[in-house]
């Protein structure tokens, strides 16, 4: 299969179809299995420049959950165990409370040594890991956060997510939302379930599952979740227009809205039951 990119033919892998299907019709294009292997190619080729300043989606991504963050402060409490997947350069490391227990588990090298970098103490744990193979027992965790899970937001892992979860305990996950991503991909011809990313001459392409709200919701609830909610997180307009990448203002543009009307990021909420 293939397209054309800003000019550029692009020739996307090949891929097995799944068994899962959405509401929208669109097979799962990645099995757990295909998605771990395509994401240690694509971090492992950006994974040192990931939060450089000219990658302007993602800085546009970071504020975003920033401004949503500070009017919506995260709970963790001391003497609980917290789980922080695909943590990169980890928020969850950065409000830790006294006497809580931490995780930080990525699956690249070279994303966890950011949470490395900025400093950790002796209460918070960087970790080599699968999202799709939790290398914990279950019933484990108070809340498993992740601030941008879309590499790993299938059925497989929210199966694990909810094994590794005390019953009661609780999900916060950041993605990027369908009404953002499908537009712009469709709009570049770009698979929905795929990233296209560059570092010079090098691509590679990485799983990024987005779906619809209602689908969401339905996935979640078959792996054990309710109390769902998912809530929509704009470019707060503190960003000026010039600061906010094409990549949100091309699809912006296509749907009819003002970029800080565009919700580009979906915040799901959820206990395990």
């Amino acid at each position: 299969m293939s397209a054309v990119v800003f000019g550029t033919p692009v020739l996307w892998p090949q891929l097995s179809v799944g068994t899962g299907i959405t509401e929208t019709g669109t097979r799962w294009h990645l099995d757990a299995a295909e998605a771990e292997t395509l994401a240690k190619e694509a971090y492992s080729l950006i994974g040192d420049e990931y939060y450089d300043a000219f990658h302007i989606t993602s800085r546009n991504f970071d504020e975003t959950i920033s401004a949503f963050l500070a009017d919506h402060p995260l709970d963790v409490r001391a003497g609980c165990r917290y789980l922080e997947v695909g943590c990169g350069r980890s928020r969850l490391n950065r409000i830790r409370r006294a006497g809580s227990q931490l995780v930080l588990l990525d699956l690249c090298a070279l994303m966890l040594q950011h949470s490395i970098a900025q400093g950790i103490d002796s209460s918070s744990a960087p970790l080599l890991g699968s999202a799709f193979a939790l290398p914990f027992r279950g019933s484990t965790f108070r809340t498993a956060f992740s601030f941008l899970g879309d590499p790993f937001f299938h059925p497989a892992y929210l199966v694990e997510l909810r094994r590794v979860l005390m019953p009661g305990g609780s999900i916060f996950h950041i993605v990027p939302s369908y009404d953002w991503g499908a537009t712009l991909r469709a709009s570049r011809g770009t698979p929905v379930h795929l990233s296209h990313f560059f570092r010079g001459s090098r691509e590679a392409f990485g799983p990024s599952f987005l779906l619809p709200k209602s689908e969401i919701s339905r996935l979640l609830k078959s792996a054990g979740f309710g109390h769902i909610r998912v809530s929509d997180a704009f470019v707060p307009e503190s960003v000026p227009l010039e600061g906010i990448s094409p990549d949100i203002t091309i699809p912006a543009d296509l749907r009819g809205v003002e970029a800080h009307e565009l919700p580009i990021l979906n915040v799901i909420e959820a206990i395990a039951e």
